[in-house]
């Protein structure tokens, strides 16, 4: 079954939204929860994806043909590169966006900023993962194309130069 660059790139942005929903959360069964940092670090390790499970991304298609599209979104600027050649993500205004309205959500059902912590029992930090991913799915179910495209078309230029 064929897939387009568009369904792609949005499959990508949903699972990196279902990423960033309980990522955001550093968990520690000794220390308990707490909220990363608002740093470009904890941004793109929080939002990125492994390749070797780029086979979660969609099931339309077979894991080797995902990474061989993934790796084209990639050198087409859409897709970024997180970590050396080992994560991808998608870096854009709005995936900054997520990420604090992510961060944002935890600090507001009372999990506090890194440097203290809350213990939590399993199913209300599940219960509030799922709320996370609701919420960004309610405000940022689509990715931006059009600035992906743009980012796309600027790199584009600039590497023919």
């Amino acid at each position: 079954m064929k897939i387009s660059d568009d369904a792609l790139l949005q499959a990508i942005w949903q699972l990196q939204l279902k990423m960033l929903s309980k990522r955001v959360v550093s968990r520690s069964c000794y220390v308990g929860c707490s909220v990363v940092q608002n740093d470009e670090y904890n941004y793109k390790s929080q939002s990125d994806m492994s390749m070797h499970l780029c086979h979660r991304v969609s099931d339309k298609i077979g894991k080797q043909q995902i990474r061989k599209r993934i790796k084209r979104l990639i050198t087409f600027g859409l897709v970024d590169w997180a970590y050396q050649n080992l994560t991808f993500h998608i870096n854009s205004p709005q995936a900054k966006q997520a990420f604090e309205y992510a961060r944002a959500f935890w600090l507001s059902h009372g999990v506090p900023e890194y440097g203290h912590s809350i213990t939590m029992t399993e199913d209300k930090i599940q219960h509030l993962e799922s709320a996370c991913f609701e919420a960004l799915m309610s405000k940022f179910k689509h990715v931006e194309l059009i600035a992906l495209y743009d980012k796309f078309i600027t790199c584009g230029s600039e590497k023919t130069k």
